[in-house]
Parts: structure tokens; sequence; C-alpha cells
């Protein structure tokens, strides 16, 4: 017998129209049933307008709004509310007027979310000057968030067009803005231009006890170097979009919590509706029970990817695409920012373990060439036992290959390590350590534990499956070379030098690069469903821990 499904929450939008369909009331109904929730809309003025700009407004009569909004409340009571255009102070006092009338005694108003629509993205004015003192006053205080942009936040607090400019700027905003009586405003970055430095800066200034950095996939010091594009600025000089969250204590007065979420800039132009679709989304995360640090995560995400995929439709600002999200795929498409989407994934899903293998005291021992000569050699004698293992994995993934492609890509791997075994003698030799020392090195328990698992995973799964229990290895230390090459640790008086240019090393970073291409066709051919996904990451996790006793082991003796 089926479980019953439980209703969609309903949700009201009191907006204006877009009849191009991309922002106001259309975009907010699309994104309402993007998030399953179930659209209700009071159209507070029908705007003549598409792609390019705003056309013309046409304003209907304020008690025809406030009847459109009666019909609603009383019929299908929303679990959450959003405003947008609400065009002039005579609307604005209608909406104000019969939401206030409805919701007295005990019965409290739901989380209304004001997105104080007042200039589009084409630069024309939406909202009568009068009517801004109303919102400050009146429609502020009721909102559970506001959603100002750069230049809205100048309009709300009288500063001149322009002046926020930077991050200090709009933390400042911020405050500001939450002191008109507000827990929760959301300051929109889109219109500041900002990178990663920018952000680094005011986090060291701040400190961590009163300033919060949310880095998504793309963008941040602790996005993997391998992952990063070979054209793309450095880290440091990316540009990125930042939003800043103010939460205001609901039981002390003048504390706060700041949050900067922070995603890469898209080079786009489908911009159109994309602070619509935002509020709208944190809407739906209100109404499903939300706080509003875990709304703003969610309806964040999903802006951005609709920012990311979304089609080129018309001659200017096009449209996002509202309708990502219902598409069942675990695994996002790939964008500009994020082109190895499903390679990510499996990195985040355990993003401190990642850290603890990348970043391992062995790592940074090398790096600085303080590694104890007896623990590198007692290292390489395992690697090199290590090295068998991971030729017969590749033997038996090409076994397991089921196109010619497939087999022949893992019987080069093969003929690869062979030539790589032959240069780690070699590179054994120069620290003193005979082939026949290296065939006769007792392997340890670090060493079999993690080719045992690998073989164990091989045998028993498919060669996808395989492909992930190898792919740890080949990614870790591809991760490591880049980060320790690009730092300047390949020094003339560094032991390790060598190493570290061997992985850090173009034939290195490439065969990597094809490594992670092989990966991304894969998931892209055969999405991996939750269940797929779940059993892939478990063994990309298990493989990351049994790095990580790898590591442990060269510096145990």
């Amino acid at each position: 017998m089926n479980e019953p499904q439980s209703d969609p929450l309903p949700i009201l939008t009191i907006a204006g129209t877009d009849p191009s369909g991309g922002a106001g009331i259309q975009a907010d109904l699309k994104t309402f049933a993007a998030h399953g929730c179930y659209g209700t809309s009071v159209v507070t003025a029908l705007v003549a307008q598409n792609t390019q700009g705003v056309q013309d407004i046409h304003a209907p009569p304020p008690d025809f709004v406030a009847h459109q909004i009666q019909c609603v409340l009383d019929d299908i009571p929303p679990r959450a509310i959003k405003t947008g255009m609400l065009t002039d102070e005579a609307t604005l006092r209608a909406v104000l007027k019969t939401l206030k009338e409805f919701y007295v005694g005990d019965k409290a108003m739901p989380p209304l979310v004001v997105d104080p629509v007042m200039v589009s993205t084409s630069g024309h004015s939406l909202l009568d000057s009068s009517a801004n003192a109303l919102i400050k006053e009146e429609l502020v205080p009721l909102a559970a968030m506001i959603t100002p942009n750069v230049p809205e936040a100048e309009l709300l607090l009288g500063l001149e067009p322009g002046s926020v400019d930077n991050l200090e700027a709009m933390l400042g905003a911020a405050e500001g803005i939450s002191k008109l009586g507000l827990r929760a405003t959301l300051v929109k970055g889109g219109h500041c231009k900002l990178s990663t430095r920018d952000v680094l800066a005011l986090a060291k200034t701040r400190g961590p006890d009163t300033l919060y950095v949310r880095w998504d996939a793309g963008c941040g010091p602790d996005q993997p170097a391998i992952l990063r594009l070979e054209h793309a600025k450095t880290m440091e000089e990316e540009e990125v979009v930042v939003d800043v969250l103010h939460l205001q204590d609901p039981k002390v007065d003048g504390v706060a919590t700041v949050t900067l979420f922070v995603r890469p800039r898209l080079e786009t132009t489908s911009t159109h509706g994309t602070g619509c679709t935002l509020s709208a989304a944190l809407a739906c995360a209100f109404a499903q029970g939300l706080n509003p640090f875990d709304a703003t995560v969610q309806a964040t995400r999903y802006s951005h990817q609709a920012i990311a995929t979304a089609p080129h439709i018309g001659k200017g600002h096009g449209p996002l695409n509202h309708g990502h999200s219902v598409l069942a795929r675990i695994i996002p498409q790939p964008t500009p920012a994020n082109p190895y989407p499903f390679v990510s994934a499996l990195i985040n899903s355990c993003p401190q373990l990642w850290q603890d293998y990348v970043n391992h005291p062995f790592v940074t021992q090398l790096a600085a060439g303080t590694l104890p000569a007896e623990n590198f050699v007692h290292y390489l004698k395992q690697d090199y036992i290590y090295l068998k293992h991971y030729a017969r994995a590749h033997g038996l993934l090409a076994a397991k290959s089921t196109t010619f492609t497939g087999a022949g890509a893992a019987a080069t791997i093969v003929l690869h390590i062979v030539r790589e075994s032959q240069m780690h003698v070699e590179y054994c030799g120069k620290w003193g350590v005979t082939p026949g020392e290296l065939e006769t090195t007792p392997e340890l328990p670090a060493t079999a534990a993690y080719a045992r698992y690998i073989m164990d995973v091989g045998y028993q799964g498919d060669d996808f499956i395989l492909i992930i229990a190898v792919a740890s290895c080949l990614l870790g230390y591809a991760e490591v070379g880049k980060r320790l090459l690009a730092a300047g640790a390949n020094t003339e008086g560094n032991p390790y030098k060598r190493w570290i240019e061997d992985y850090g090393g173009i034939e290195f970073q490439e065969a990597t690069r094809r490594g992670i291409d092989v990966m991304e066709q894969r998931a892209a051919q055969d999405p991996p469903s939750a269940h797929r996904f779940a059993q892939l990451q478990d063994v990309w996790e298990r493989c990351v821990r049994l790095e990580i006793g790898f590591w442990d082991m060269g510096l145990k003796i």
C-alpha cells in the first residue's frame, strides 16, 4: 500500500508580473513549484517588461490588491509570504492593512520575506520614493528576513549611491538595516566587485568569533588545487559574489552573528529575476521550518545553480533555470564555476578527511624538508610494495572494463606504473636502498590493509567502484604535489625536491586530469542515484582514511 503523500505547503507571493516569465510572480511561482510548494499569488502591478528592461507599469487599484490578498488568506492560509514589487505608497498601505487585520490576536503571521524591489536590473525605478519610509517603518518590522541588493540597501539607509562598494561597507549596511527592527538581514552582493583576497582579508581582521565565512564549491582556500582550471586566476584573485547575512540574537540585544556566503562570480547575462528567485526560495525554506541560517544556505545554493545552468533566452538579461532542482540529480550539471561536479562532490562528502589527508604532518614535513631521512626511506619501501598492488588493481580494472577504450586505458596505466616502479628503484638507490632491499622488505599492516581493500572492492564491485577506489591515491598525490610546487617547496635545499616535482609536475598532473575526466564522463553517462552515490562515497571515504593511515605509517618506525 502506498504511503499517503503530504499536501504541498502553500506560499503567497505579493508582487508584480513579468510577461517574459523570468521575474516577478512568474519567477516566484516557478521557484515554489521547484521546491514542492503550492504557490498562490497577488498581483500588485502589471509590468510591461522583457529581458531588455521595463517598458511600462500599470498598478491596479489598491482596494483590488487588498481583495486579492483577502481571498487567498480566507481560503488557503500560507505557510510563508514574500513581498516583491509593491509599486507605490497606496498599494503598500493596502498590503499592510490587510495583513495586519488578518493576523491579529492568536493568529500569528507566517514568516514574511521582504524583497524590497526598488530598482530593476536595467535601472528602472519600481517603487515611488514616498513608499520608502513606509517600508522601513511598517513593513520591515513584520519581516522574518529582508533581502536588499546593494543599491536597495543604500536607498533604505539613505546612503549615497555607490557608497557601498566594498565588503566592510556591506557589513555596515547589513548591520544598519537590522537596526530597523529585523532579526535577519541578507544583503546581496552581486553589484559589488570582490575577490577571494577581500574575503580573506576581512576574515583575518574580524576573526572567527564575530564572522563566519561559508565558501561555496568552486572557490575559497580549501578548494582542491587539482579541480582548478589551468587558465583560472590564482585563488586570491578569483572574483566572487558575497551575500552578507546579519542575524540578531533574539535573546540579547546588540549581539549578532554575521555570515558571508561566498560563491564564484559567474560570467553570464542570465540574471533576470535573481532577487525574486532568491527571496521566493527563502520563503519556501521558511515554510519548510528552516531557521534563517539554514534557509539562506538552501536558497543561495538553489539560486546560484539556477544562474549557473540558465538557458540562453531573450536578447538582454536572460532568465534563470528555475527547474534545475526538479530533475532527480544527485550530482549537479557541470558549470564554468564547477566543471568537475562529481569529483567535487566526492571530496566534499568528507571535507575534513580530505584536508587531513592532503595536509598531513608527513606532507608538511616534506614541504619544509624536515622529515627525517629514515622515515622517508621507510615510506619509500612500503610505497614500492603498494605500487605492485596498484598495478594489479588496474589490471583487474582492464579485465572488468566493458569497452576497448576502458580496457586500453587501464592497460596503459599498468604499463605506466611499471615504468614508475623502475624510476622508483632508481630513486630509492639515491637514498641508499638497493633493489634487493625493496624486494625483501616486509609488507606492513597499513600497506596490506590498503591494498587488500582495493582488491576486495575490485573483485566484488563493478569497474566504476574500482575506479573510485584507486582515485584517492591519484588525486591526493596530485593535490599535494601541485600545492607544494605552487608554494615553492621545491627549493634546492629541500632533500625532497624531486618527489615534490614528480607529483607536482606536468606529466603526473596531466595523468590526474585524465583520471578526473574519466570519472566525470562515467558520472555523466550514468548519473548515480542516491543509493549508488552513497556506495561510491563510502569507498572513497574508506580509501582516503587508508591513505591517511599510509602517511601515519611513514612517520612511525
